[in-house]
């Protein structure tokens, strides 16, 4: 059997037992050519390649390799035929030796992030670990190595900030408790709100809605004794529906009366409540435009299903009428639509649509690209490659029609993998 390079006159002949065919295959399964001769018949380099290797008895030769001290080859079997904690093992041998990318990929595996590997006596998540890999690996000039540490060192710090925040809401939350017990209407309220939002205590809504009725209870009697400061507070638990059904005209009436009274916020609770009015009676003209195929009616119908003006809140609606909007070229609805399958709010998350309208927004030269790209879950450092493929508008125009998706997808997939470890 022989092997024979594009760039080699003579063809390596043997078993390849020897180091020089131990470096070609490196090569060769490292992607380095596009072809190989094997037995005078030219090969492409396709993802067929383990499939080949065993055909050839590459895989006995690299184990022996590896076995013999080879670093490289190490490193080769360790990634691409070893299997679970075997795997681990190789690459700790090679990574030991200095070998850069067996000392990245390590630190890919303990942040449990990029390689499963089926080791499960090797602690993944393990932070402590993967710095030691990642900056033996950034020392030797790993440039993905250095991003990732980066990153890693900006998790920890957001973590301990998190904490302590956390720490924080649940004394707060206590002393709301406290203060709530004792009848005091501003700390039932948040309290109330502590609830809602789980920030230091269980998330429950029923046990906020119940401090809310207490707080609104309160109020309601004080603002009938004329206390300007309740009769702001009244107004404003019917504006925001808290602990009671939201009504905008009886939110008016309280919130006029802390205006006239004196209130300085309660001016602008007043505009509100009348401006949730006027958006309530213009809702059935928005309505009818928007079903005649008005694209500015189609965005603003989706406003208002989406911050519940003039009508309750319903984001599958929204979603609906951002989309339609959007097919006419609407930027702002391009924008929104991308943002709904980003989240997840009123449509499935679809990593096909978030690129579809992704490559949309770039085209219309919104200003919003680059923070949707965020918000898709990308690295600084991938956030110029994936810039570099999208459209550029040029002079309100587009420069270049040809799609991209391709690359985008691939990027997209490696992300969705990168997710799915979490």
């Amino acid at each position: 059997m022989e092997i024979k390079y594009p760039d080699q006159s003579e063809p390596v002949r043997g078993e390849f037992y020897d180091s020089q065919a131990l470096m070609m295959m490196v090569r060769f399964l490292q992607g380095a050519d596009r072809y190989v001769w094997i037995d005078g018949k030219e090969y492409p380099l396709k993802d067929e390649i383990h499939l080949l290797a065993e055909f050839l008895g590459i895989t006995a030769v690299f184990r022996k390799a590896a076995e013999d001290g080879n670093v490289e080859a190490q490193y080769v079997f360790g990634l691409h035929y070893a299997s679970g904690e075997d795997k681990v093992e190789w690459m700790h041998k090679a990574a030991e030796q200095g070998h850069r990318e067996s000392q990245f990929h390590l630190g890919e595996f303990y942040l449990d992030m990029g390689w499963s590997w089926g080791a499960p006596h090797f602690r993944r998540g393990n932070d402590e670990e993967a710095m030691k890999w990642l900056l033996m690996a950034k020392k030797q000039g790993h440039k993905a190595a250095a991003q990732l540490l980066k990153e890693l060192l900006q998790r920890i710090a957001e973590a301990k900030v998190l904490a302590a925040r956390r720490q924080a809401e649940v004394e707060a939350a206590a002393a709301f408790r406290k203060a709530a017990d004792a009848g005091d209407a501003d700390a039932q309220i948040n309290l109330g709100a502590c609830y809602y939002e789980g920030r230091g205590v269980p998330k429950n809504k029923a046990e906020a809605v119940e401090w809310y009725r207490k707080a609104a209870h309160q109020f309601g009697e004080a603002a009938h004794q004329g206390d300007v400061e309740a009769q702001y507070r009244l107004g404003e638990c019917f504006l925001k529906g808290i602990g009671m059904p939201q009504r905008d005209v009886k939110a008016v009436e309280w919130l006029r009366k802390a205006k006239e009274g004196g209130h300085k916020k309660a001016g602008q609770l007043l505009k509100m409540a009348l401006q949730r009015i006027a958006d309530t009676e213009a809702f059935p003209a928005i309505l009818q435009s928007a079903e005649e195929g008005d694209a500015e009616a189609q965005y603003k119908l989706a406003e208002c299903f989406a911050n519940g003006q003039g009508v309750p809140r319903k984001v599958v609606e929204a979603a609906k009428w951002y989309r339609k909007a959007a097919e006419q070229g609407h930027a702002e609805a391009c924008f929104k639509i991308c943002r709904c399958y980003i989240n997840g709010s009123g449509v499935p998350k679809r990593i096909a649509e978030q690129f579809k309208w992704l490559e949309k927004v770039a085209e219309l030269g919104h200003a919003g690209t680059r923070t949707l790209i965020v918000e898709m879950g990308y690295t600084d450092w991938q956030i110029k490659e994936v810039l570099r493929t999208l459209p550029k508008p040029v002079n309100g125009g587009i420069l270049g029609r040809a799609s991209k998706l391709t690359h985008l997808i691939s990027l997209a997939w490696g992300w969705l993998k990168m997710k799915l470890k979490r």
